[in-house]
């Protein structure tokens, strides 16, 4: 698995309603999206396709109860995962 920090971010955290996902890809590729609650339960998950370069995404957020998530992107360049704090 890789990780990278500056190729997937979360803004804003904490979230309130919905926030924005930012990633930079090396190339046009589909992205699946997954986001885990504390319990490591999947809350959400989505097909994205990206261009290359910066590609940002709003994700829904309003129906989360308040706590920490992970959101994990995996494309076939690698997985990333971010962390936030619903408000």
């Amino acid at each position: 698995m890789q990780q990278e920090t500056s190729t997937l971010s979360i803004y804003p955290n904490p979230v309130k309603a919905s926030f924005t996902l930012s990633y930079d890809a090396n190339k046009v590729e589909t992205v699946n999206v997954r986001m885990f609650n504390s319990k490591g339960s999947l809350v959400y998950q989505s097909n994205l396709s990206a261009q290359t370069g910066i590609n940002q995404y709003t994700v829904p957020a309003a129906a989360l109860t308040q706590g920490v998530y992970v959101v994990q992107l995996v494309s076939s360049s690698g997985s990333y995962t971010a962390r936030f704090v619903k408000e």
